[in-house]
């Protein structure tokens, strides 16, 4: 009984008071730890975002200094792209394998476009070239024989760019014949 009386009047106060206590400093802690989620989550999202620019940076410019870097491939991508009929059996298998890393580029931005972790800007810039890409003669060839090897919500977005003929529209030609490039 002795022991009850102390616990029921500790200093004064009655467990139903430390009871309410412990509900405001409950209370307290879930709001500083859901303050401290958010800040977490937040920079986790600068984070990720942050890689995605640069995962999509380094992949485009690791394909543009591909072609750069070796004149015969860069005449044989857009050689291929304008012309498909013209190349010959090796030549084509090499485009090929340049186009599909393109493809994959292309791919990589699409996703992140997808989880909103590419900003507006680079959204737009591969959202071009992909319509770009689409009116080009050796892609269509290149899709084709290979489009079915994409996962089919891409495959899907490149047969409703290519069908919708706003992408053909937005390309004019060059005096030369060629047809505008998205980045010119």
């Amino acid at each position: 009984y002795a022991v009850a009386s102390r616990l029921r009047s500790l200093n004064g106060m009655t467990i139903e008071q430390f009871g309410s206590i412990g509900e405001v400093v409950g209370a307290i802690a879930t709001v500083a730890t859901l303050l401290y989620l958010a800040v977490q989550i937040r920079q986790n999202t600068r984070t990720v975002r942050s890689a995605s620019i640069s995962s999509y940076v380094q992949a485009s410019g690791s394909f543009m200094t591909m072609l750069a870097a070796n004149v015969d491939l860069c005449d044989l991508y857009y050689k291929d792209l304008e012309s498909p009929n013209l190349l010959t059996d090796s030549e084509r298998r090499r485009f090929y394998v340049t186009i599909g890393n393109y493809i994959m580029w292309l791919l990589q931005a699409d996703q992140m476009t997808s989880e909103g972790t590419l900003p507006q800007g680079l959204a737009h810039q591969y959202a071009t070239q992909l319509e770009w890409l689409v009116c080009q003669p050796g892609f269509q060839l290149w899709f084709e024989h290979w489009g079915d090897t994409l996962p089919p919500d891409f495959q899907k977005k490149i047969t409703d760019a290519k069908n919708s003929g706003i992408a053909a529209g937005r390309f004019g030609i060059f005096s030369e014949g060629r047809k505008r490039m998205p980045w010119l």
